[in-house]
């Protein structure tokens, strides 16, 4: 079986970046951040995160990558937290799901009251959708969303 630092010794290796075992947290979130700039090592990095104690630095890694991966990989990446903590990634998955359709212009039914703050925000810059813009721009959960909603709905379809 591996353990965390032969894992982390491999994603250092992949990355060209000197290990020194024994890392804290802070030292494992630099290097699986770069791994995450890079886009290199990430079967190792998936493999680290499996293994990762810090269950909080496992998901934040994992719902950022879920951002760049191909839709069909995200089942894997969110197999490595436990089984009690991936909601949290599954949601996101499913979120940017949502915020793909809409970004490549596909009618989006507006669902606002189960979306999150981060999708919600996300729709605001991304989406093509003058009605779905127009929707986020009244009835946004913040005003932050709202904003944005209305600026690019008054700049790109005014």
């Amino acid at each position: 079986m591996i353990k965390l630092e032969d894992a982390l010794a491999k994603l250092a290796a992949e990355l060209g970046t000197e290990y020194e075992p024994g890392l804290d947290d802070h030292g494992r979130f630099r290097l699986y951040r770069q791994a995450v700039r890079t886009r290199k090592g990430l079967s190792q990095l998936r493999a680290a995160i499996g293994l990762e104690p810090d269950v909080a630095l496992a998901l934040s890694e994992v719902a950022t990558v879920l951002e760049f991966i191909d839709p069909a990989e995200h089942a894997e990446w969110i197999e490595q937290v436990p089984p009690e903590y991936r909601d949290y990634p599954q949601r996101r998955s499913d979120e940017l799901a949502i915020l793909r359709a809409a970004t490549a212009g596909s009618p989006t039914e507006p669902d606002l009251d189960s979306w999150s703050d981060w999708l919600q925000l996300r729709l605001a810059d991304h989406a093509e959708d003058p009605d779905l813009l127009a929707r986020l721009a009244t009835s946004g959960r913040t005003r932050r969303t709202r904003h944005h909603a209305s600026e690019r709905l008054n700049r790109d379809h005014g």
